[in-house]
């Protein structure tokens, strides 16, 4: 049998029953035990309750055929998003080791389509950074490079689907947590537009910015787990995966990251650019001035509710935070009454400016961040000021997506010369999640899929 890479392959697999959900998850299990002391995905991994939602899954084929397209899919959900039975952490030692006692509804979603969960992956602590360097929990590790960070605050989720240790995961992305990770672990990142999946029985970062996306080998992969994921009342596509757009029409923000980008990122967004062109799209040129300088409004209504959830923690449990998130949700509580309503009303202006840029445009693309995955050692040796710049940086070009509520997708990039996978970015107007995957579907084919350190199966 030929490696299995993606879940549409594995979907396959188990229709035709040349693999059973009970032989894929004790496989996924395996290699869990062999790598993650190592790559630190996970943080708790549910063995015995998977192989029994594994046989549960196997009875119900043969009994009367599958849930969905994605029945018996190993799912990680980012320890940030309740899953019955399982401590949800956070990332921290902040909250215990209290189990939930019922699944996040994004959870009851994926287990209803007859997905799988394996357990909860590691994250930056209360999804509060960029890095996933964890001193709780250990810090995840690139699977490609294991001397390199993974990326955050979703990193375990995307470090676990890139290693073969799930077939899909869930993160959440509040400034770009699921996107970073996705272009720097080399698999497909989905923020989706604000408000398609639930958030309800996700812990907070900040509620009017957080989603729950997806991380994934495809964006066959992506597509279908949204269509489980997403509210009842949310358009389906017509198909999976979706069309993409005939000749769309792409603007390059070049004034928002050309001068800052590094040289193997450039040189894999333009090859990605040239991919998109050779596809028929048309490549237009875009100022957006007003892009950069909103950034402090994102941080006001940020750390404005940030603080608001950690408030009473800080006060009484400062210890148990590392000194970086500490002092990144504690910058806060210094912020007026007046200051978050002037930032939230701001947003309502860049959320208009941002919708009025796609009356002729299908799409904006970016590098989905302008900097190489950069080594732990080096992270580590940062002073907390070097790594909020860090922190800046990372998010320069993925904030924009949370605070106009748009959907967003990271692609991985090769250069056309060989190297490092890096992300590019498209983002779309609210609504548009499926026509992004629909172009990020035509790029892939075009490239012969995505690689990975590692197949499923």
């Amino acid at each position: 049998m030929q490696p299995i890479q993606t879940l549409r392959e594995l979907s396959l697999a188990l229709g035709t029953g040349r693999l059973t959900c009970e032989e894929i998850v004790t496989h996924m299990l395996k290699r869990i035990g062999e790598l993650n002391p190592t790559l630190r995905a996970y943080i708790t991994v549910s063995d015995e309750a998977a192989l029994a939602s594994a046989r549960e899954a196997d009875a119900e084929l043969k009994r009367r055929g599958p849930r969905s397209t994605l029945h018996g899919a190993p799912l990680a959900v980012k320890d940030m998003i309740a899953v019955e039975g399982l401590p949800m952490t956070a990332g921290s030692k902040v909250l215990g080791a209290k189990k939930a006692k019922r699944d996040a509804e994004c959870v009851h979603r994926a287990r209803t389509a007859g997905m799988i969960v394996l357990g909860t992956t590691n994250l930056h602590e209360f999804a509060a950074g960029t890095t996933n360097l964890n001193i709780h929990y250990g810090h995840v590790r690139n699977p490609w490079n294991t001397e390199l960070i993974s990326g955050g605050s979703s990193g375990g989720s995307a470090a676990a689907v890139a290693a073969g240790l799930a077939g899909i995961a869930l993160g959440t992305d509040t400034g770009g947590s699921v996107r970073i990770p996705a272009a720097l672990c080399g698999v497909l990142g989905l923020k989706p537009s604000r408000g398609l999946i639930s958030t309800t029985g996700v812990f907070p970062l900040s509620w009017s910015l957080d989603e729950v996306g997806i991380l994934a080998r495809s964006a066959w992969d992506a597509s279908a787990a949204l269509l489980a994921l997403a509210k009842p009342q949310a358009p389906a596509p017509p198909r999976i995966p979706p069309p993409a757009p005939t000749r769309p029409r792409i603007g390059v923000p070049w004034n928002l990251f050309e001068e800052n980008l590094e040289p193997p990122v450039s040189q894999a967004f333009n090859s990605f650019l040239q991919t998109l062109e050779n596809l028929d799209a048309e490549i237009l040129d875009l100022e957006l001035p007003w892009v950069q300088p909103s950034l402090r409004h994102w941080r006001t209504i940020r750390g404005a509710e940030a603080a608001a959830v950690h408030k009473n923690w800080l006060e009484t449990r400062p210890h148990l935070y590392s000194e970086e998130v500490r002092e990144n949700l504690a910058s806060g509580l210094g912020v007026t009454a007046v200051e978050y309503i002037t930032a939230l009303r701001e947003r309502d202006k860049i959320s208009a400016k941002a919708a009025a840029l796609f009356t002729s445009l299908d799409a904006i693309a970016t590098p989905t961040l302008p900097i190489a995955a950069p080594k732990i050692s080096l992270v580590e040796g940062m002073s907390l000021q070097e790594r909020a710049e860090l922190r800046a940086k990372m998010i320069s070009l993925t904030f924009l997506a949370n605070l106009a509520g748009l959907p967003a997708i990271s692609i991985p990039v090769k250069p056309a010369g060989g190297g490092p996978v890096h992300g590019a970015q498209l983002i779309g107007p609210p609504g548009s999640d499926y026509t992004l995957l629909g172009i990020a579907w035509e790029y892939e084919f075009t490239v012969n899929g995505f690689s990975f350190p590692a197949p499923l199966y």
